[in-house]
């Protein structure tokens, strides 16, 4: 089908600026180059998570330099949190990038937004960076810039989907108002992972973390459940429904482990000790099911 075929059965009242599309090639290298900053987004969550869990936060005393270095000896904790630093550089010139490379090719609205809102976000999330460090780890500092971080991956993430070929000339329609579950699954889900960070970071929460888990698990499996139902005739909601539901699992399933790990004897692998592995890969896998809930919600959005 061709281009202006497929543009003929998007709703202008959804899509209002689809007459400035930019052309194909574009929007594909478009597409393309989000993908990669979100890829990159989500490295960085990990090397964050690891700071945090291997207790490297203050391995680095100053910033924005290491020691008065651009480059210090990557050993010990300076490996993780020099390494953070340098994964925070690279995603702050892509998001940025990314953010330019929507304006140049005439993106629409929606991608230019949401790229720049991460591209603006970015730059806060620096400076509370910096800031952890020379306040000495602040919980309430600490705990905002790994909000933040969801916050940034989470835009990042609809920026790549709302840049979609499919986004912009998919001619599915009828998921109705299951953009309500969507959008209670992403607020249930983001709760959870700022709980978490609270945990984290100061100590406490746990009950009220472990308990929210299964408010925002019923929440991911409604919308997941729902998502699959309707994906008979809206078959994109299948994908980012089935990852959800897999992800829920393998979410409760490392928290269960890495609970349990704080009260047993911890093994060591590299300098990297059992809780660290557990709890870093507990904030990765939240992470993603944060963004295919991110994503779900998009294609509710475009399809309602």
């Amino acid at each position: 089908m061709s281009r202006s075929l497929r543009a003929d059965n998007v709703s202008p009242a959804v899509r209002p600026d689809l007459d400035a599309a930019p052309p194909s090639a574009a929007l594909t290298g478009l597409h393309s180059f989000a993908n990669l900053t979100v890829a990159a987004a989500f490295v960085l969550l990990i090397a964050g998570g690891l700071v945090t869990s291997t207790g490297s936060g203050l391995s680095v005393p100053d910033w924005p330099l290491s020691f008065g270095k651009l480059m210090p000896p990557m050993i010990g904790g300076v490996f993780f949190e020099h390494g953070h630093r340098l994964i925070a550089g690279t995603v702050a010139v892509l998001a940025w990038s990314l953010a330019f490379f929507a304006l140049a090719v005439k993106a629409d609205r929606v991608t230019r937004v949401l790229s720049g809102l991460a591209a603006g976000l970015i730059l806060i999330q620096a400076l509370l960076g910096g800031m952890t460090v020379l306040m000495r780890l602040p919980p309430a500092v600490s705990i905002s810039h790994a909000c933040l971080a969801q916050i940034v991956f989470c835009l990042l993430v609809a920026a790549a989907q709302s840049c979609s070929p499919w986004y912009r000339f998919g001619a599915e329609t009828g998921s109705g108002e299951l953009w309500r579950a969507g959008a209670l699954a992403v607020g249930a889900l983001f709760l959870q992972l700022a709980l978490g960070a609270l945990l984290r970071h100061t100590g406490t929460g746990l009950m009220l973390h472990i308990g929210w888990a299964a408010v925002a698990a019923l929440a991911v499996w409604s919308a997941a459940v729902r998502g699959a139902a309707t994906a008979r005739r809206v078959p994109s909601l299948w994908g980012p429904a089935a990852l959800m539901s897999g992800l829920v699992l393998l979410q409760i399933a490392l928290g269960f482990y890495s609970y349990k790990a704080r009260f047993g004897t911890a093994w060591s692998a590299g300098g990297l000790d059992k809780v660290a592995a557990l709890t870093t890969a507990h904030l990765a896998v939240g992470a993603l099911l944060l963004g295919s809930a991110v994503v779900f919600l998009a294609r509710c959005l475009r399809t309602r």
